[in-house]
């Protein structure tokens, strides 16, 4: 998937998990919609998803909050998407 890379892929017998890291250089405020490259700060965001062959799968994702680009902005931190 285009903005993502899969870092590693975990098994046991009833839980399977994969940890993703976001890779575009840029993301887009949603309250402005100006495009920033400036990163705050990193967090993990765990997803669950579907089970898949009767196994829990979870998503670990690696996210990152950016500066917004707009002075004038509502917002000065946001989460990519």
């Amino acid at each position: 998937m285009p903005g993502l890379r899969l870092d590693a892929v975990t098994t046991n017998d009833q839980r399977l998990y994969l940890t993703m890291t976001a890779t575009q250089p840029t993301a887009i405020c949603p309250v402005c919609a100006a495009v920033s490259a400036r990163i705050h700060s990193r967090y993990q965001r765990t997803v669950a998803d579907v089970p898949w062959a009767g196994a829990v799968v979870q998503v670990h994702m690696r996210v990152r909050r950016f500066f917004c680009a707009n002075p004038t902005g509502q917002r000065t931190i946001f989460a990519e998407r």
